[in-house]
This record gives structure tokens, C-alpha cells and sequence, in this order.
């Protein structure tokens, strides 16, 4: 699955969500980021760097 795919990028430092928003095939990062932000509960940015 897509998300799945972005949940691992997004681990990755060096990918930005706008990047893997693009990689992924979505046609813009705020699409990318309303889809994320429904399955996860959280943003692409707030996934990518916890609180803890």
C-alpha cells in the first residue's frame, strides 16, 4: 500500500512529505497529507519527527 511505502520514507531524514507525497504518485502533498493524517491520526510532518 502507498501509505505503508510513505510511512517508511517518511522515517527516512532525508525525504521531505511534499517528496514522498511526488514518489508516491499523488498529485499534491495535501492530498498525500489528508489521506495520512485519516489513517494514522497524525501529520505526514508530525509522523516524521515524534514528540518523544
Amino acid at each position: 500500500m502507498r501509505l505503508e511505502a510513505g510511512k517508511k520514507m517518511l522515517k527516512d531524514k532525508s525525504h521531505t512529505a511534499k517528496g514522498v507525497a511526488r514518489a508516491l504518485g499523488f498529485a499534491n502533498v495535501q492530498g498525500f497529507s489528508l489521506l495520512f493524517k485519516k489513517s494514522t491520526g497524525e501529520s505526514p510532518n508530525r509522523y516524521k519527527i515524534p514528540l518523544n
